[in-house]
């Protein structure tokens, strides 16, 4: 999906015009780019969290040459998802088998997310 997708697919959903939808979603963009400048966490429970990493400086080698040069160290955005997401990814959303594999309705999901995998 790509961000003309997403806007038509949230406007559609929330009966809100595209304009105003564009203009949130890229709000909610540069805040968490904002938020990982300062070195804040940004959490999203169902989706994942992004987080600012530190790549340690390292020697590497310069592939046409093989001269060793000097990596500095830099900072990376990262993301890692929600056990939630990792879930709904393996298992399917649904009610029904699909391939043998049992798919899960949200309300079997939200007992994996509490912990109670035995209901």
């Amino acid at each position: 999906m790509n961000m003309g997708k997403l806007i038509k697919k949230v406007s559609a959903d929330t009966h809100t015009p595209r304009v105003k939808v564009r203009k949130i979603i890229n709000s909610t963009v540069s805040n968490i780019i904002a938020s990982l400048k300062e070195g804040e966490k940004v959490a999203f429970p169902k989706l994942g969290t992004f987080k600012v990493k530190t790549r340690r400086s390292r020697i590497g080698r310069n592939p046409k040459t093989g001269e060793k040069i000097q990596i500095v160290e830099r900072k990376v955005a990262a993301f890692g998802t929600s056990p939630l997401l990792k879930k709904t990814l393996k298992y399917g959303i649904g009610g029904s088998k699909k391939n043998g594999r049992k798919i899960l309705s949200i309300s079997r999901i939200n007992k994996y997310r509490r912990g109670n995998f035995n209901s």
